[in-house]
């Protein structure tokens, strides 16, 4: 039954990412307390298992963020970022670029 409304709960914060345009940020809160109460967290500990949650997360993806950022900047003065897309402009034609 849990993995049936963890389930469910995946594909609300989907749809309400994107079908209806709604911020991450306000979809993930949304989808979490969705999850919590209907699985049982009681209402007093939500805030703080929400909370515990959202921070672990931040914590484990911080550095991946940092790097993929140092290492854009690096792909972008350097020029590989040019060359990578010309190259996919090549491979996709002009009329798949933005």
């Amino acid at each position: 039954m849990n993995i049936l409304i963890l389930s469910l709960c995946i594909i609300v914060l989907v749809l309400q990412i994107v079908r209806f345009k709604i911020n991450p940020f306000i979809a993930f809160i949304t989808t979490s307390l969705l999850a919590g109460l209907t699985l049982g967290v009681p209402v007093e500990k939500l805030a703080d298992t929400i909370q515990k949650g959202f921070g672990d997360m931040l914590g484990s993806i911080t550095l991946i963020i940092i790097f993929g950022t140092c290492i854009g900047k690096l792909t972008v003065s350097s020029g590989a970022a040019s060359v990578i897309a010309d190259t996919v402009m090549k491979w996709t034609g002009k009329s798949m670029c933005v």
